[in-house]
This record gives C-alpha cells, structure tokens and sequence, in this order.
C-alpha cells in the first residue's frame, strides 16, 4: 500500500499459515487520526488464497507508528507490535502493545 511502508515488518507463524504485516507510515486523513500513526495486517492462510483476519490501529494518534515492529510466536496465536514514537502529549514514548 503505497505511502505506508506497508510490508516494512513482517513476521510469519512456524506453519507459514499466519502472517502479520506492519504499515507504520499509515495516515489517515479523516480527522480521526493524524500522520503515521501506523497499523498492522494479519493475514491467515485458508487452503487456496490468504484471508485478512485482523487489522491493528494505533491506540494513540500523531506519529506513534504502529506496526514499526512485527512479532509472531510459533503457534501463530500471540502477535506483538510496537508503536515506536508519539503517543498523547509527549514523544517518543516507545509504547507497546500485545494482541492475543
């Protein structure tokens, strides 16, 4: 997805059937959040074709560039993602986040 560093991180589950794919330069331009703040794919592999199973926002707004880092454990059922920059009111507060 051009713009987004879209594929920037990437981690895949030891089966090769799970896959998570960071974007930390995502912007969205609704107002609702502000500049790269960034969000995170997660893929699953269903036999014939890869099915997106689930998308991470940034919980924060400006700058916080979720997805930045990508992790995936074996099993393919614990994903973790950084949010490496901006979060609320000071920067650089290196926040993150795990998905179960």
């Amino acid at each position: 997805i051009f713009g987004e560093a879209f594929g920037s991180s990437i981690a895949m589950n030891d089966a090769g059937n799970v896959i998570v794919i960071g974007a930390p330069n995502f912007t969205n331009f609704s107002g609702v959040n502000g500049v790269n703040y960034g969000r995170a794919f997660i893929y699953s592999w269903n036999g014939s074709d890869w099915q997106q199973t689930g998308l991470i926002n940034s919980p924060s707004e400006y700058h916080s560039q979720t997805g930045y880092n990508v992790a995936i454990n074996s099993a393919g059922n614990i994903i973790a993602i950084s949010s490496i920059g901006f979060n609320g009111s000071s920067q650089n507060q290196n926040q993150g986040r795990v998905d179960l």
